[in-house]
């Protein structure tokens, strides 16, 4: 949403659609959930997405009713839409720009100004209700090869969707400051290999919550990451600025061939973290959750 203003100037400009019972801003699964039930109820909605959903990013989710085999996120969203349309609810690619009270109108009106995804022409569209259904924006860590990993699913935004598919395996959860500990806590619950990794932002940590993510067998790196390897379908290493000490799991070296940068000479963090004991690629494979604050 670009900004909202009260409407006091909007005569001048063109004039809406036909007013709708409800104006829903965002196509994700939230917007068009309330799509679906505001048509069954005969309600006459409209759905403008600006075609950057959070779920598309979701490589599989076994998360959502019915689907106990997973759902890749643009397949659900597909699939949703089409449920939308087969109730007749208008699902428009575009940007809402301006969100107002159209002042002249007795009753509660909005006017909402809209760009069309395709580059068209600024559009209006009138509404007795709007339903903000924007969703939220990810506050990505600073990690190479970020975007791969998140579409593959090595690393994960959601501990309550995804937390079942890791039980019993090695996980590092990115965070830090009391918002980590208990992401981390969380994450416990599911396997009893859990490192919080803060990406060289201070802990900060009272001697309380220290015990308590020592009594959890919580392990804490500080170090920043510069690099995460993928290999054979598997986070097989995630690469740190510095060497880091060892913590009990006897590992080895990343080996990536230049080894005076400081990517070769740094230690494989947390010895082998998302491998066996031996700092080989175990079965299975592991993941990393993200905690908003980073």
């Amino acid at each position: 949403m670009a900004s909202s203003k009260r409407a006091s100037d909007e005569a001048a400009e063109p004039l809406p659609e036909r007013e709708r019972d409800c104006l829903i801003v965002g196509g994700g699964p939230a917007g068009l959930t309330a799509a679906v039930y505001l048509a069954r109820f005969r309600r006459d909605a409209l759905v403008i997405d600006a075609g950057e959903p959070r779920a598309a990013l979701i490589p599989t989710s076994r998360n959502c009713p019915g689907f106990p085999d997973g759902i890749r996120g643009p397949d659900l969203l597909r699939a949703m839409r089409a449920h939308a349309d087969r109730f007749g609810v208008a699902v428009l690619d575009g940007t809402v720009t301006r969100l107002a009270i159209d002042e002249t109108s007795r009753e509660t009106r909005f006017l909402a100004a809209w760009r069309p995804q395709d580059g068209g022409a600024e559009r209006r569209a009138a509404a007795r209700t709007v339903l903000l259904a924007t969703g939220v924006v990810d506050i990505e860590p600073r990690l190479v090869r970020l975007e791969r990993a998140i579409r593959e699913g090595y690393v994960r935004h959601c501990p309550i969707c995804d937390g079942y598919e890791v039980i019993g395996r090695r996980i590092g959860v990115i965070g830090f400051g009391s918002g980590g500990v208990e992401e981390a806590l969380f994450v416990r619950t599911y396997s009893a290999d859990v490192t919080l990794l803060t990406l060289g932002e201070p802990m900060g940590l009272d001697d309380d919550s220290r015990r308590r993510l020592e009594a959890a067998g919580v392990g804490i790196v500080e170090e920043p990451i510069v690099e995460i390897e993928i290999d054979e379908g598997k986070i097989s290493c995630l690469q740190t600025e510095q060497p880091q000490p060892d913590l009990g799991r006897g590992g080895a070296g990343c080996d990536r061939g230049d080894r005076d940068s400081p990517v070769a000479t740094a230690q494989r963090l947390l010895n082998g973290l998302f491998g066996d004991e031996d700092g080989s690629i175990g079965g299975g494979g592991s993941g990393i959750r993200t905690h908003g604050t980073v």
